[in-house]
């Protein structure tokens, strides 16, 4: 299965994480909030799309924050994962 797993302070992650689960489709994919999860999930998906936003100069949200000492001892061997991040010094682009 696939799983999209994110951390939000302010809801701007959570947007994106759950705009890509209607385009990807929200009986394809799993959405999960990493404050609610363990370890052991992780295991469950063969592809995870991590959304992981920073703070100020690259410090880690704060769900992430308390979950990373786990998450280092995750063995994503056959895992397929790839990351988005979101930033408050990232500005949105326009199309014109």
């Amino acid at each position: 299965g696939i799983a999209i797993i994110y951390g939000s302070d302010t809801g701007a992650t959570e947007n994106v994480a759950k705009s890509l689960h209607e385009k990807i489709g929200e009986d394809k994919v799993d959405l999960l909030e990493v404050n609610s999860i363990s370890p052991d999930d992780f295991r469950k998906y063969k592809t995870i799309l991590i959304g992981v936003p920073t703070w100020y100069i690259g410090e880690l949200q704060s769900d992430w924050d308390y979950f990373f000492p786990e998450f280092k001892k995750i063995d994503f061997t056959g895992i397929n994962t790839t990351y988005m991040q979101n930033s408050a010094s990232m500005q949105p682009r326009t199309s014109r």
